[in-house]
């Protein structure tokens, strides 16, 4: 089947009202009728709030399938919500109800249907041996980390998938200088931007045309929400922020203004000096260093294009490391920062003649204190 017409088929599946008595077998429909009825909701949105529950307690629960075959499911619930929405107050407290009623039934700890595999594969080992087991996963980027673990070529694709559905709303608060590039297919563009909530920052990437249309767009400092576009791990080499994944826009993907009762605020993560060592090169930190020496500023054209350079020699608690500020953040600085103390957030661990170095991005923030 083609991804577009399978795309189709489930996003049809969404709009359609079904008898869920047609689905479920008789007793689980009882359990959530019940439910709906005592609560005054609808019995739709308690399917749907509870379907992973019902599967894992009504021991061997499955969808009707035509000539009275029925289908063992394996499903997935998301809980997604902002910071402070006590997301995984809830998944604990799932986790400790069902560990309760196992204790009531004098389920033993070896045989508890409460999982904890780390991936795909572990969990389908495990399966193997249980067929009824609730697993919780308590970040979603773990939880997309999964697809496609066997099989490389279709991780992308199962991502994607996923985040059809997935509508995300965010600030912008940076816009990244447009790249291109040159390729076997020929000439192209891209453009970044940084997307912030009130949980995380993640980056958004548009290629080609999408890059030309969003430019015009996309405006730092206005919120917007997100449709139809995909996810993806991070190259080390283009990271831009320390979330692993970024989002991709598509053909499919619509975006609108919002406005958002979020007001973006730089919060810092710092890391200390003697830690760099130890991190993976192309690492993305926030540091707050003392200035002991400063190179000044070097100008140049590259390809054409122009850039500004400083190189400033900085300490903390006896460490001592290069950091090389770029651009716009080069030209903030100050005659003289000599004995200052930097704040900055978003700076890259590098690799520069045989020692790490700390380089700045057109997303860093610096402070002078």
């Amino acid at each position: 089947m083609e991804k577009c017409e399978r795309i189709r088929r489930m996003k049809q599946c969404i709009v359609e009202k079904l008898d869920l008595r047609l689905i479920l077998d008789e007793y689980s429909f009882l359990i959530i009728n019940e439910i709906a009825q005592t609560t005054n909701v609808s019995i739709d949105y308690i399917f749907l709030t509870t379907i992973i529950a019902l599967c894992h307690w009504t021991m061997g629960a499955s969808l009707k399938g035509a000539q009275a075959y029925n289908t063992p499911l394996i499903l997935f619930g998301i809980l997604c919500g902002g910071s402070g929405s006590k997301k995984s107050a809830s998944i604990r407290i799932v986790k400790e109800a069902c560990e309760a009623v196992e204790a009531l039934d004098g389920t033993p700890v070896k045989k508890s249907s409460i999982n904890a595999s780390v991936n795909m594969e572990s969990l389908c080992c495990e399966l193997e041996q249980q067929p009824n087991l609730l697993q919780l996963w308590d970040e979603l980027s773990v939880f997309f980390g999964i697809f496609g673990s066997t099989r490389v070529d279709r991780t992308a694709y199962d991502r994607g998938l996923m985040c059809e559905f997935y509508s995300p709303t965010a600030t912008i608060s940076c816009t990244h200088p447009k790249r291109t590039y040159i390729n076997s297919n020929g000439e192209g563009e891209i453009s970044t931007w940084d997307l912030v909530d009130d949980t995380a920052a993640i980056n958004l990437v548009a290629f080609n045309l999408d890059s030309y249309i969003l430019l015009n767009k996309l405006f730092e400092g206005k919120s917007y929400e997100f449709n139809g576009l995909s996810i993806k791990t991070v190259d080390s080499i283009y990271k831009k922020l320390s979330h692993d994944y970024q989002l991709i826009v598509n053909k499919t993907t619509e975006i609108r203004d919002i406005t958002m009762a979020f007001k973006y605020q730089l919060t810092y993560n710092f890391t200390h000096l003697n830690e760099v060592e130890n991190l993976p090169l192309n690492s993305i930190i926030d540091i707050n260093v003392k200035v002991l020496r400063d190179y000044g500023t070097t100008t140049g054209i590259t390809n054409g294009n122009s850039w500004t350079r400083r190189e400033i020699h900085v300490s903390q608690d006896q460490v001592h490391m290069k950091l090389t500020l770029w651009n716009e953040q080069a030209k903030k600085i100050p005659t003289s920062i000599i004995n200052k103390e930097l704040k900055l957030k978003n700076i890259k661990i590098d690799w520069f003649n045989g020692s790490r170095t700390l380089v700045g991005m057109p997303n860093t923030s610096m402070s002078i204190v």
